[in-house]
């Protein structure tokens, strides 16, 4: 005998199944949530940038995120393609609140479109400073160019726009310096692809007095003119002062010797500034990919080196535009905790999977304590609907009214409340309390008859 449909399909088979089929649900929403690739903004295929970003892709390569590396022109290359990217991107910056200042100052900014006056950074959010990139002021030994104070009237060589090494000459021109003119002369490139003999020709030909370097001292050009004969490097007099200004940048101080001893390099004491290189993301960067990030800054970046301490990076306090969310709760609590235990991807998919879980079981909840509120109306409106016609039935029967018109009048709202479905158990004592009211009510009409 074939079943019944009815038979078949059961309450409790009908549940089991629609919790079945939320589960899938939420495993394949939570298996998509994450992306595994990546695009990242580096600068020149020489560059400091570029190099560093090999690195990342190969820590990335290990939890099987692919991060595709494009090369780039540097940092303001970089943030205008940020900006433009449809894709979670990520981007190494140098002097992001140099960049920033330059954006503010031309309203239109990075946008083709003269309306559009918003900040263009405010479309992007920052991960943390991974590192200091220390600017140099180099001059020849016996020149009476002193600091950038002292630089009235000459001629200061610096990379082309959109350089570090110019947007840090721009930043003190406009914010610092006040009436001291100075003339920028383009030597070169991006710093890190300057020649090193097209800076020390200009300097010794005095076709500048002063050239601005930005970089690390092992960068090829930094190193060559630390150690080239008769030149030196400037010190940069109000260091901590501008740092109290200008909080992305750091003063920074190289003793004697400090980079090479052997060699006595520098060879003196060197006081200068270093502006901090951030990691930006566009904005909505997905969470996991954030934390991910950051623990490969603090395998690349978080060794000691000449001018900061160990695990001085990733830092959030050196950044000079909104720091991402997923970043700050990183830096307040520190990796998530099944990253510590478990490969990436599945931590990552418990961790969603749980947050989708948690986040709809909070509908649910809210949803059912509507719900009895919703169900209890229709309840409550017929149980006043009786209560008022018994309120009547009462007042009649103390002017004397005819009793056999309320005992019918009973028998109805008898009748109509009988009919009422209650579908909650805890509304029925409302209901059994109704009903002896008009029990009671009956037996005072029918025994003054």
């Amino acid at each position: 005998m074939h079943q019944r449909l009815s038979d078949i399909v059961t309450l409790p088979r009908v549940a089991a199944l629609c919790v079945l089929l939320f589960v899938c649900f939420l495993i394949v929403l939570t298996k998509f949530s994450t992306p595994l690739e990546l695009d990242f903004l580096a600068g020149p295929a020489d560059s400091t940038f570029y190099q560093d970003a090999l690195r990342f892709q190969e820590i990335l390569e290990r939890d099987g995120v692919k991060l595709n590396i494009l090369e780039t022109q540097g940092s303001v290359d970089n943030v205008q393609q940020l900006l433009e990217a449809e894709k979670p991107t990520a981007a190494f910056v140098d002097a992001v609140g140099a960049i920033k200042l330059e954006q503010e100052a031309q309203p239109q900014g990075f946008s083709d479109d003269p309306d559009d006056t918003d900040s263009a950074l405010d479309r992007v959010t920052s991960l943390g400073a991974i590192y200091l990139q220390p600017m140099w002021i180099f001059r020849l030994v016996d020149s009476d160019v002193g600091g950038v104070e002292e630089m009235d009237g000459t001629r200061l060589g610096v990379g082309p726009k959109g350089s570090t090494s110019r947007l840090l000459a721009d930043l003190f021109l406009r914010n610092v310096v006040g009436d001291v003119q100075i003339e920028l002369v383009e030597i070169g490139g991006a710093d890190e692809t300057i020649e090193v003999d097209e800076a020390i020709d200009a300097l010794r030909n005095a076709l500048v007095q002063a050239v601005i370097v930005v970089g690390q001292p092992y960068n090829p050009l930094v190193d060559r003119l630390l150690r080239e004969p008769g030149f030196e490097a400037a010190p940069i007099r109000r260091a901590e002062a501008y740092s109290l200004h200008f909080h992305y940048l750091v003063p920074i101080r190289l003793p004697e010797g400090g980079y090479d001893l052997g060699d006595n390099v520098p060879r003196s004491d060197v006081n200068t500034l270093a502006a901090s290189t951030e990691l930006l993301v566009t904005d909505m960067f997905p969470p996991p990919l954030a934390d991910l990030l950051l623990q490969a800054t603090s395998e690349v970046h978080g060794e000691a080196s000449l001018f900061t301490e160990r695990n001085a990076f990733p830092n959030p306090e050196m950044v000079a535009i909104r720091l991402d969310p997923s970043a700050a709760r990183y830096y307040e609590k520190g990796p998530p905790f099944l990253r510590k235990y478990l490969p990436f991807q599945l931590a990552t998919w418990i961790d969603r999977f749980i947050m989708v879980v948690v986040a709809f079981g909070s509908a649910a909840i809210a949803a059912f304590s509507i719900l009895p509120r919703l169900v209890t109306i229709h309840l409550d409106r017929q149980l006043q609907a009786a209560y008022r016609r018994m309120e009547e039935i009462e007042k009649r029967l103390e002017a004397d009214g005819d009793r056999s018109e309320m005992l019918a009048e009973l028998d109805d709202i008898e009748a109509s409340t009988a009919e009422i479905r209650i579908l909650l158990r805890s509304t029925i004592s409302s209901w059994l309390e109704m009903r002896q009211f008009l029990h009671d009510l009956r037996e005072r009409v029918a025994s003054t008859s």
